[in-house]
């Protein structure tokens, strides 16, 4: 699992990649991560997404952030 540190929302935000980030970007998108689309909105998103949930679900504890944080609150 790789993992990163960020700022997201005015929030430090871990994220993590490993084969749950895929298979969590499959779930919400219906593509695999090889189709990721850079000037899709909705791809950044659920990524972004992806990647939060594959690392605070493997350490059992809640996000700092939600999906709704990141479409609303969040710059590009």
């Amino acid at each position: 699992m790789k993992q990163k540190e960020i700022t997201l929302c005015g929030k430090q935000v871990m994220l993590a990649y490993c084969f749950a980030t895929e298979i969590a970007f499959k779930n919400f998108t219906g593509e695999n991560i090889e189709k990721f689309d850079v000037n899709n909105p909705e791809h950044i998103i659920y990524l972004i997404l992806s990647a939060i949930a594959a690392y605070y679900q493997k350490h059992e504890t809640d996000a700092p952030v939600k999906d709704t944080d990141l479409m609303y609150e969040s710059e590009p």
